[in-house]
C-alpha cells in the first residue's frame, strides 16, 4: 500500500521533464495541459468510464478544446480564451447544449485511447474519444500587428463543418470582446439549425420570435439567508435593474445565485431571471448573425430596390430593437437613415395632429353660443316646400360646444299628423332636439340629433343626420340635413290611410308609393340650411335698421 501511494504521487510520464511552454507547443496541447492540471491522487478521481457514464445524457455535448497559438500568446492566456468561449456558448445556448468542462475533459484524457487520439492531433477523434457530439477549436495568430482568432465548430458524427467565425483585436482584451461575438454567432448556427442565418433574411423578412415581457422582480424572504448571500442577491438586483449593465453581466450575476439549492426560493427566482437574460443573449446572437447576412444587402442598389431595403431595415429594427444599447447595429448608416426618416415622419405626424387640434379648438372658439338657422325642405310625401327657422344653443361648457340644443319652428305643407293625406293646408310645427356635432380640423362637421315635434295635436319623434360646412364660423355657415319624423299616434287605421291615399289623375303611378311610406307612419325630408351667429345677427340687424331708415326718409 505504501508503494502504491508513492507511485500515485509520482509525476505522470507525459509531463515529467517538460515545461508548460513545451506542452503548449505540442501537437496535442490539451493532453499536456490536462496532465499538468490533474494533481489529485487517482484514488480521489473518478474513473474515465464513470465520467463517460455521467456525460451520457440526452442533450448534445460540446467540447471546447484548448486554443492553440504559434508562440503568439502564453498558455495561461490561451486557457483564458478557451474558458471565455465555454462561458459564451453556455450563455448563448443555455440548456440546449451540455458544455463539457475542462476538468471532465482532463479526466477523460487519462484513458489510453484518448491519449492515442490526441497524439494524432485530430479534433474529431478527440471529440469522439471524450463522448462529445460537437467540438469547437480555436487558433490564435498575429497578422499586421493585430491578434486574430479562428473558431471552428465540427460535428463529430459525420465529421462535418458546422461553421467558422473570425475574431480580431489590437490587444488581448479587444480580442476577447470580439471573440464573444464570434462565439455567439457560431453558437447560433446550432440554434438556427446550422444554416448560418440565411433563412432569417429569405424574402427580406426576419423570423425572430418576440421575447416575453420583463416581469417585475418579486422580493424574497430575507429569513434563512446568510449575510454574504444577501449582499450577493442585492448586487444581482442592482445589476438586473441597471440599464447600463451588459447582458453578460446580468447573466453572470444570476448564474452565481441559481446554484444555491439549499435556498429554493432564491434559486428559483435566479433561474427564472437567468433564463430570461439567456434568451436575450440568444436574441442578440441571432441578431448579430442576421445582420452579418443583412448588411451586404443594404448596399445593393440595383438588385434590391430602395423600398425593399427600407422594409428589410424596418423588419430588423422591429425584431432586434431601435436602441443602441439593445441593438448596436443601429450605428450603421443605412439603419441610421431609416431611424431618421422614422423620426422625421413621427415629428411631422405629431405636428399635423397638433395643428389639427389647434384648428379644432380655434373652430370651437369661433362658434357662437347662440345661432339663428333658416332652411327650406322638401319631404318624400310632401307636395310642396316647407320653411324652417331654428335657434341653436351651443355654449362652450357643453362638452366644448360638441353638444347643442335646437328649438325649431316650421311652416309646412306636409300632412304633419298623417290623418289626411290629401290635405295641403299650411301648418305650423314646433320641435326641440338635443344633438352632438363633431368639430375636427376640417371645415366639415357631421351632426346627429334626436328630438320631439308637435303639430296639429299630433306628436312626432324626430331624428336628424346632417353635414355642416363651417364657411366662416360666427358669421356664415351652411348645412344639409336628412330628417325622419315618426308619428306616435294616429286617429285613422292603416286601411283608412290606404283608401284615402288613392288619388286620381295623371300622377297615379307616383302617388301609388304613398301607402307604402305610410306603413312607416312617418315622413322623410331633406333640408338646406344657412346659419349665422352673434356677429351675423348684429350685422343683419344693422342692415335692416339702415334699410328701414332709408325707406322712412323717402
Amino acid at each position: 500500500m505504501k508503494r502504491d501511494a508513492e507511485s500515485d504521487r509520482r509525476p505522470s510520464p507525459l509531463t515529467q521533464g517538460r515545461s508548460p511552454l513545451l506542452c503548449a507547443l505540442l501537437s496535442a496541447p490539451l493532453l499536456c495541459l490536462s496532465a499538468s492540471l490533474v494533481t489529485t491522487p487517482r484514488s480521489a478521481e473518478a474513473r474515465p468510464s464513470q465520467k463517460l457514464a455521467e456525460l451520457a445524457e440526452d442533450a448534445e455535448r460540446l467540447a471546447v478544446l484548448e486554443f492553440k497559438s504559434f508562440g503568439v500568446l502564453k498558455p495561461l492566456e490561451l486557457m483564458r480564451l478557451s474558458d471565455l468561449t465555454r462561458r459564451e456558448v453556455k450563455r448563448s445556448l443555455g440548456d440546449q447544449v451540455q458544455v463539457i468542462s475542462r476538468a471532465n475533459i482532463s479526466v477523460l484524457l487519462e484513458d489510453p485511447s484518448v491519449q492515442a487520439a490526441c497524439a494524432e492531433g485530430c479534433e474529431v477523434k478527440v471529440g469522439r474519444a471524450v463522448q462529445a457530439h460537437l467540438v469547437m477549436t480555436g487558433l490564435v495568430f498575429q497578422t499586421e500587428g493585430e491578434l486574430s482568432a479562428t473558431l471552428k465548430l465540427l460535428r463529430v458524427k459525420d465529421q462535418s463543418l458546422v461553421g467558422v467565425e473570425e475574431a480580431t483585436g489590437r490587444d488581448l482584451k479587444a480580442l476577447e470582446e470580439s471573440l464573444k461575438g464570434a462565439t455567439r454567432r457560431l453558437s447560433m448556427r446550432l440554434f438556427k439549425g446550422g444554416d448560418g442565418g440565411e433563412a432569417l433574411t429569405e424574402g427580406i423578412k426576419l423570423n425572430l420570435n418576440p421575447l416575453a415581457e420583463l416581469k417585475e422582480l418579486n422580493p424574497i424572504s430575507r429569513f434563512g439567508l446568510p449575510t454574504p448571500l444577501l449582499v450577493q442577491y442585492d448586487q444581482a438586483l442592482k445589476v438586473d435593474e441597471d440599464d447600463d449593465a451588459t447582458l453578460d453581466e446580468k447573466v453572470e450575476a444570476w448564474a452565481q445565485l441559481a446554484g444555491y439549492s439549499k435556498h429554493p426560493q432564491l434559486a428559483r427566482q435566479a433561474r427564472g431571471r437567468l433564463a430570461y437574460w439567456q434568451a436575450r443573449v440568444q436574441r442578440r446572437a441571432a441578431c448579430d448573425q442576421t445582420w452579418e447576412e443583412l448588411s451586404p444587402v443594404m448596399s445593393l442598389s440595383h438588385v434590391v430596390s430602395k423600398e425593399e431595403r427600407r422594409a428589410l431595415a424596418l423588419d430588423f429594427l422591429e425584431s432586434c430593437g431601435r436602441d443602441e444599447q439593445q441593438n448596436p447595429h443601429v450605428r450603421h448608416p443605412a439603419l441610421r437613415r431609416v431611424l431618421r426618416e422614422e423620426r422625421e415622419a413621427k415629428e411631422a405626424q405629431e405636428l399635423a395632429e397638433a395643428k389639427a387640434q389647434a384648428r379644432a379648438e380655434e373652430q370651437r372658439g369661433e362658434l357662437s353660443p347662440l345661432e339663428v338657422w333658416l332652411g327650406v325642405s322638401h319631404g318624400v310625401k310632401a307636395e310642396g316646400l316647407s320653411y324652417h327657422a331654428r335657434l341653436r344653443l351651443q355654449p362652450e361648457w357643453a362638452w366644448e360646444r360638441a353638444l347643442f340644443l335646437d328649438m325649431s319652428a316650421a311652416v309646412v305643407s306636409t300632412p304633419a299628423s298623417l290623418n289626411d293625406i290629401d290635405d295641403s293646408l299650411w301648418d305650423a310645427e314646433l320641435s326641440g332636439a338635443l344633438g352632438l356635432q363633431w368639430l375636427n380640423s376640417t371645415k366639415w362637421s357631421p351632426t346627429l340629433s334626436l328630438g320631439y315635434a308637435r303639430s296639429r295635436g299630433a306628436s312626432f319623434g324626430v331624428g336628424e343626420l346632417g353635414l355642416r360646412y363651417l364657411y366662416a364660423p360666427g358669421w356664415l355657415n351652411f348645412a344639409l340635413t336628412a330628417q325622419y319624423l315618426k308619428g306616435f299616434s294616429l286617429e285613422e287605421t292603416q286601411a283608412e290611410l290606404n283608401r284615402s291615399a288613392q288619388p286620381t289623375g295623371p300622377l297615379d303611378p307616383v302617388r301609388g308609393y304613398i301607402p307604402r311610406l305610410d306603413r312607416l307612419n312617418g315622413e322623410v325630408r331633406l333640408t338646406l340650411w344657412v346659419d349665422t351667429g352673434f356677429k351675423g345677427m348684429l350685422l343683419g340687424g344693422l342692415v335692416l335698421f339702415l334699410v328701414a331708415n332709408m325707406e322712412a326718409s323717402r
